[in-house]
Formats: C-alpha cells, sequence, structure tokens
C-alpha cells in the first residue's frame, strides 16, 4: 500500500512548492493578529524554506 504523502501524491517539487506556499500563508495570518509574532517567524524561517 502506497502512503498519501505530499510527495506521493505532488512530486517532490510539488511538495516543496506547497510548504512554501503554506508557509507564506501562514506568515501572513500571524501578521494580521494583534500580537509579536516575530518568534513564530523566525522560527520558521529557521526550521523551513523561507
Amino acid at each position: 500500500m502506497k502512503k498519501s504523502t505530499y510527495p506521493a501524491l505532488l512530486s517532490l517539487d510539488g511538495a516543496k512548492q506547497a510548504l512554501v506556499e503554506h508557509t507564506e500563508s501562514a506568515k501572513q495570518a500571524l501578521q494580521k493578529l494583534d500580537i509579536d509574532a516575530t518568534f513564530f517567524i523566525r522560527f520558521n524561517r529557521f526550521n523551513c524554506c523561507a
């Protein structure tokens, strides 16, 4: 049975693109909140793709 993972469903390049898109969407959502989201944005940059 094949796993339903992002790379299996979208290809590796598609999964990387989805990661970038989801990350950007999360960053935009954090910036709309009335909080200092610096920690979360920096944490994401350290652990991800941006």
